[in-house]
């Protein structure tokens, strides 16, 4: 209700509530996640502004069904046989991890840039299902960067009258594996196009991709679709991607001046 919301700018926090579930039935994996975080919006100035958060995974629950699998006394392998039973104590064992996890992160941004810095699993939780094994999640570093403007401010040309570039970049360092992600492209009203690159690197291995990005916004409906393609090496590729994705935003300031389609904003925190 408007009264609610009107307090919470106010206090100039938000809540955010993030629920995640992933079931692979093949191998009898399930695991949930319920993930809270808070947000603080500090005024630094000329317009200006500062944003740090935190987020803890208060429920994280993982379980295998370990009678899935196929344990090494069951191979005869000898005689090419697999035997239907096993005495592996991972049967009788339930297979399950609970864990708390926490992470950090500050956005400094206005209208034409934004840096991030976020660090996630900041607790480096155990994850291994037998607990007398000390295997703990990989803590995860990254930090983006983005740019826009107009392309046209004095309307001097034939282009739409919102007309932006916007250039996106992120660098990830997950445990070992580091990932690089940037993205370049042009807003005509609703409507954008740009281009995209991914690198997926873990010592001597790396994983490159190019891609296409298209979308295109209906009122408050935020339609993106995302294409990616490999390259090639000797020995090894990436696989190609076809993302589909649809947003909804309720801000209703966007309801009544859909004329503006920047997307570095100060106004819709």
């Amino acid at each position: 209700m408007p009264l609610q919301r009107y307090s919470l700018e106010n206090l100039k926090f938000s809540i955010g509530v993030d629920f995640v579930s992933h079931n692979v039935k093949e191998f009898g994996y399930l695991e949930n996640q319920l993930n809270l975080s808070y947000t603080y919006k500090i005024d630094v100035g000329r317009d200006l502004y500062f944003l740090p958060s935190i987020y803890l995974g208060i429920f994280n629950d993982r379980k295998v069904d370990a009678s899935n699998y196929i344990f090494e006394d069951q191979l005869i392998i000898s005689e090419g046989v697999i035997l239907p039973t096993s005495n592996d104590p991972s049967l009788t064992t339930p297979q399950t991890n609970n864990s708390f996890d926490a992470g950090i992160g500050a956005i400094l941004y206005n209208e034409t840039f934004l840096v991030g810095l976020s660090a996630k699993h900041i607790n480096q939780a155990g994850i291994s299902f037998d607990t007398e094994v000390n295997e703990q999640r990989d803590f995860s570093i990254s930090i983006q960067g983005a740019y826009e403007t107009e392309i046209d401010p004095y309307n001097r040309s034939s282009l739409p009258k919102n007309s932006y570039v916007f250039a996106y970049a992120s660098i990830t360092k997950i445990g070992d594996i580091l990932k690089i992600y940037s993205s370049q492209e042009l807003q005509f009203n609703s409507f954008r196009a740009g281009i995209h690159q991914k690198l997926t690197s873990l010592e001597d291995f790396s994983l490159v991709n190019f891609g296409l990005n298209l979308g295109i916004e209906a009122g408050n409906i935020n339609f993106n679709t995302a294409y990616s393609f490999s390259v090639k090496n000797d020995i090894r590729y990436s696989p190609s991607i076809l993302e589909i994705s649809v947003q909804f935003n309720f801000e209703p300031w966007l309801s009544r001046n859909r004329a503006d389609y920047k997307r570095l904003r100060t106004f819709n925190y």
